[in-house]
């Protein structure tokens, strides 16, 4: 039975499509948090050392909009002399893997949406000692994993279903993938999943950049100068710079501690005009020089 601040509550509909909004079907498993598992101090143990039992109250102090409520659980309730209500149980005990039926849906209830000792739950606190094991979200996120996977990759490798050869090259530099001109298309494909892979939103982030035009054709940029040995990233200063023809650098903008060099030359490119300018006319200066060259090639 469930009690909100002493008086008994029984759960409304919108309480029960709360609980299984998350959790859509019944057996239900409340398990140790991932933290909560050590691994064994012994090398001779190679199961881990799991605590032996944890146990936690069966009430619950909810924060409201006009200050707290008192929530518990409990199977039995014993009035004493002067009136006073004793609980039972007072605490849940289990040592690592308790089933909870539909029967129980009172008591999941309380302990997703009101237990502070339930991690991921609606009202979570600082120090949790259990969580519900849900198989079915798990599997709807891994699905979706290589879902998105499969369609990365047809991108990249699909052919004429896929990105044409010269829309992935044009990625792979905005990806800021190295000297992409000289690599074969295959080698442009590799490296560009290898890229991917790097990241551990790299998946979501390729399919966002694909439709993305502005944001390709300014890092394909930025990309094209690095190869042409016009600028590059310090990593001792931490900072990038441009390289004049006598190999002197120049400070273009210095990297914050633990930022990404290549988000924060994008970013910096973005929100600043002279350098946008200054972009264009190494671009033009590169070109022109390159042209004499060939020519003087030629005759």
């Amino acid at each position: 039975m469930l009690y909100k601040n002493d008086v008994p509550y029984k759960l409304a509909e919108t309480d029960i499509k709360t609980l299984k909004k998350k959790f859509p079907r019944f057996p239900l498993t409340v398990i140790y948090p991932p933290e909560r598992i050590k691994k064994s101090r012994s090398p001779q143990n190679k199961l881990p050392d799991k605590p032996n039992s944890i146990a936690f109250p069966l009430v619950a102090v909810v924060k409201t909009t006009t200050g707290t409520d008192q929530w518990r659980y409990a199977e039995n309730v014993i009035i004493k002399e002067h009136g006073v209500k004793k609980y039972t149980p007072k605490n849940f005990r289990f040592s690592g893997r308790f089933q909870l039926e539909e029967i129980n849906i009172e008591l999941a209830w309380f302990l997703f949406t009101k237990s502070p000792y339930c991690k991921g739950g609606m009202n979570q606190g600082k120090l949790t000692k259990f969580m519900f094991e849900d198989l079915i979200t798990e599997a709807d996120i891994k699905a979706e994993k290589e879902m998105l996977r499969a369609q990365v990759k047809a991108l990249i490798y699909g052919g004429e279903m896929g990105m044409n050869e010269e829309r992935l090259r044009k990625v792979a530099k905005a990806l800021f993938v190295k000297n992409t001109d000289i690599l074969t298309y295959n080698q442009v494909k590799i490296a560009v999943e290898q890229a991917i892979s790097k990241d551990p939103h790299g998946y979501e982030r390729f399919v966002e950049m694909t439709d993305m035009d502005e944001l390709i054709n300014v890092r394909s940029r930025i990309q094209s100068l690095v190869d042409m040995s016009m600028m590059r990233y310090d990593p001792v200063k931490k900072q990038w710079e441009w390289i004049g023809e006598n190999g002197k650098p120049e400070l273009i903008c210095k990297v914050p501690p633990a930022a990404n060099p290549h988000e924060t030359i994008y970013d910096y490119y973005i929100g600043n005009k002279d350098f946008q300018s200054t972009v264009e006319s190494v671009e033009k200066s590169k070109t022109r020089k390159t042209k004499k060259e060939k020519e003087e090639v030629l005759e």
